[in-house]
């Protein structure tokens, strides 16, 4: 299973899916150092280090951002796989629906808010 390393993306993709979501290997730091560190920086990670098997799916690139004789490879023969390749200087630019982060119990976890509950409860038996 593939999962897109962008913050507060949960995308990921399974062998039989048929979403139409595609998943892009990070730049190499070597070839293009800036491009990386653009692609690392659109993850919005803390100590984020990409390794080999990092990806980031299609949602976070504009239709410009790929080669168009593949996109329309894949519109013109639709039953057979085209695999849509990223332009050469291709950065994620689409923006993000990041929450942000308050202490509204709108924005708790599950958990969190299971944990505040029982705490509320014992203050009560007290």
């Amino acid at each position: 299973m593939t999962l897109c390393s962008v913050f507060n993306c949960n995308e990921r993709s399974e062998k039989q899916s048929s979403s139409g979501v595609h998943f892009h290997v990070f730049p190499c730091h070597s070839k293009s150092p800036t491009r990386f560190r653009s692609w690392v920086n659109y993850c919005k990670r803390k100590n984020f280090n990409p390794g080999y098997s990092v990806r980031i799916c299609s949602k976070h690139f504009k239709s410009e951002d790929y080669n168009q004789s593949d996109l329309l490879r894949q519109q013109l023969i639709p039953n057979i796989k085209v695999k849509v390749k990223l332009n050469t200087n291709a950065v994620p630019t689409v923006p993000q629906n990041i929450p942000c982060s308050t202490s509204n119990s709108s924005n708790l976890s599950e958990r969190e808010k299971r944990k505040r509950k029982k705490e509320k409860k014992k203050l009560y038996l007290l």
